[in-house]
Parts: structure tokens; sequence; C-alpha cells
């Protein structure tokens, strides 16, 4: 068991320090913890159904808050506007200028293709089999 953890956390820390690009020579500065853990429907749970480690910590919570401590590297999270996220509303962009849009369209397309059809219509001569 132990020569199957080895080589299989040996060749995960290797893709890691290739992903990473982290040379053999930084490798050695660059302790990656590695943890053996269970993920089947078989292994010890707490009493609040998480799966636990040997020694009781639950690494589902544990991992995740790990995570989050070293991307936020102690330091605490930025407030953030919620109209720098979303932008401004795109609804009221150029809402006004609708109804001039119709109207042009109305008057400067619509009307002239409709004249066109009725001159057309009223140019057409009657086919020889009518």
């Amino acid at each position: 068991m132990r020569s199957f953890f080895s080589k299989r956390s040996e060749s995960l820390l290797k893709c890691v320090r290739q992903g990473a690009r982290i040379s053999k020579k930084d490798a050695k500065n660059f302790g990656i913890p590695v943890a053996l853990v269970e993920n089947s429907g078989r292994c010890n749970k707490n009493e609040h159904d998480e799966k636990i480690l040997p020694t009781g910590t639950p690494w589902i919570p544990n991992l995740v808050h790990i995570i989050t401590d070293v991307s936020l590297n102690g330091k605490s999270g930025i407030l953030v506007d919620k109209k720098l996220i979303e932008g401004p509303n795109a609804n009221d962009r150029g809402k006004v200028f609708i109804p001039l849009i119709l109207a042009f369209q109305y008057f400067f397309v619509i009307k002239p293709i409709q004249k066109w059809i009725k001159d057309d219509i009223a140019r057409e001569s009657k086919p020889s089999w009518d």
C-alpha cells in the first residue's frame, strides 16, 4: 500500500510541477503536501455524513478551507460594487431612439417597398396562359 501511495503521489507531484513550470532545483523549495483520502461510499463518515480522514477531520471542508487560505494569501476579501460587475443596464441605453427608428423604417423602408409592389402589380401584363 505504501509503494502504491508513493508512486501515485510522485506522479501527481511531477504533473503539478510540470504544469506550474517548477524546475527540478526549485522543486525542493516548493514542498507540495500530499494526502491519501478515500472517496468511496464505504469510507468512514462523521455524524454530519462528511467523509473523514483517519484523524477524524472531514477532508473536503478542510481542503476547501486550505485552498481559500492559500488563494487569499491571508488577505481579506475585496469589496466590489455590483454595478461594476453587471455594467450599465442594456435596456436603458438607446430606449429613447426606438420610436424614431420605427418611424424611419416605416416611412423610408416599408412605404417605398409597398409602393414598388403596387407599381409592379399595375405594370404587370397578363400572362398568355390566363
